[in-house]
């Protein structure tokens, strides 16, 4: 939602101020990325998600005032709410010395190719969602009505399953990012049914998700996205770990590589899914095998579905996707 909110807003003071429309796109893009900046704590990250996603121009003359705009709105949130990183790792979970060493990277190739995959069945079935939601006789107003009450009961199924709470799979799914992201928490699990645990979450998640977003509901892809691949992450953390190939608590750090994976799966941007995970960690020790599962996960994911999640629709409504020069190119 940060990203339609500051979007909008560029484009509008753009046209109050009667500008020619390259620039009124140019403050598009600077909306959007101080939206992200101020919501996630991550300028660099909504910098390259508007770069990469939105306007697909790296020109220096449209660069430089989007990274005006993010690191201006980074600084005033981080000046009103004095906050440090999105989530918090402690410093035993640091790599100790040699540990990327090259028997590690089958590991972390293995997580990318399983966060394409599901990034992928992610789109398809988002799309899907979308298309069934619309064929409800009913008016558009009413459908996001009939996606809360399908995520009520599915709420109440899980409750059935994973005992009484509020379901874990509803909100922004930071909680149990964190407690994902926790060493200490897999030291005190019986591995078997935690992996179960957060298996049935990744797909109570993903339907939930599609509930919200396809049938009109108000809800983003980042938050989702991260949540997914955490669980991701986590479960192949354990398994791993099963085969004795893992020492106690490592799985963590396969949750925290699987949040930069899907995010690059889910939105075919490679560099925004690694930076945004390195700016809500501040956690620079880990930025080797999230540049590695990202690509991984994004060529996958490239190679399975043509469309990222942003451009499907688009290209449905027969809207024209490439680089900006390309479009120069046939406009002229």
């Amino acid at each position: 939602p940060i990203v339609t909110i500051g979007s909008g807003i560029g484009s509008t003071i753009g046209q109050w101020l009667g500008l020619h429309a390259q620039h009124v796109t140019t403050l598009l893009g600077c909306g959007a990325a101080a939206g992200i900046a101020a919501v996630f704590n991550a300028p660099i990250a909504g910098v390259l998600f508007v770069m990469e996603i939105l306007l697909r121009d790296f020109s220096l003359r449209t660069f430089t005032p989007i990274v005006i705009a993010a690191v201006v709105a980074s600084a005033s949130i981080q000046g009103i709410l004095h906050d440090a990183a999105i989530f918090e790792v402690g410093t035993d979970f640091a790599q100790s010395e040699g540990e990327f060493r090259m028997a590690w990277i089958p590991a972390w190739i293995v997580l990318g190719l399983l966060c394409g995959f599901i990034g992928v069945v992610f789109i398809k079935a988002l799309d899907a969602s979308t298309k069934i939601y619309t064929k409800i006789p009913v008016p558009a107003w009413g459908r996001p009505a009939i996606g809360g009450l399908s995520l009520a009961i599915l709420g109440i199924l899980s409750l059935l399953v994973l005992g009484p709470g509020i379901p874990a799979f509803y909100g922004n799914g930071y909680p149990e990012i964190t407690r994902l992201l926790d060493p200490s928490g897999y030291e005190m699990q019986d591995m078997g049914p935690l992996a179960g645990m957060l298996l049935l979450l990744l797909v109570l998640k993903l339907i939930g998700t599609c509930m919200t977003i396809g049938s009109g509901g108000a809800g983003g892809m980042f938050a989702p996205s991260l949540m997914m691949g955490a669980l991701i992450g986590g479960t192949f953390g354990i398994g791993l770990e099963a085969f004795g190939l893992l020492e106690h608590g490592t799985p963590a750090r396969f949750a925290l590589v699987g949040m930069a994976a899907m995010v690059a799966s889910v939105t075919h941007a490679p560099l925004t899914g690694i930076l945004i995970v390195y700016e809500l960690t501040q956690h620079y020790q880990i930025i080797l095998p999230l540049m590695l599962a990202a690509v991984v996960a994004t060529v996958t994911a490239r190679w399975l579905c043509r469309d990222s999640i942003y451009s499907a629709r688009l290209r449905e409504a027969g809207i024209p996707l490439g680089p900006a020069g390309g479009l120069t190119l046939l406009t002229r």
